[in-house]
């Protein structure tokens, strides 16, 4: 049996600007702990509530990608906001440790989808 082993980063982050914080955090958790296989983090842990283009997830994900390569495990950095089609989304991307590909969950709040009528979608955010 192979074992996949997580661990869950809740730090006391500032309301926008973490980045080289939750870096330094990360290379620390692996370094500490290098049977690791994924890491995850809290939501909007970037950029907090900021809906600065510096927070979005298109201006952070190559560093984030590179990490996870590097330290060969897979992650999940938090959510981040994304610009698509004219709309703000809140998705959580999910890279893995091999290849440049990147798939997100779209983060849903059912009660504001239902009171507008919204049909929910069932299949997850792909980025390529």
């Amino acid at each position: 049996m192979k074992y996949f082993s997580i661990a869950g980063l809740q730090l006391d982050l500032e309301l926008n600007n973490n980045k080289d914080l939750l870096i330094e955090k990360i290379n620390q958790t692996v370094s500490r702990y290098p049977w690791l296989n994924m890491i995850v983090v809290s939501e909007l842990a970037v950029g907090g509530a900021s809906r600065s283009e510096e927070f979005l997830l298109d201006n952070n994900i190559e560093g984030f990608q590179n990490l996870a390569k590097e330290k060969d495990i897979w992650l999940i950095p938090g959510s981040f906001y994304h610009r698509q089609d004219k709309q703000i989304t809140n998705v959580a991307p999910v890279i893995s440790n091999k290849v440049r590909s990147l798939n997100c969950v779209q983060r849903i709040i059912l009660s504001s989808h239902m009171k507008k009528g919204f049909r929910i979608p069932t299949n997850p955010v792909s980025l390529r």
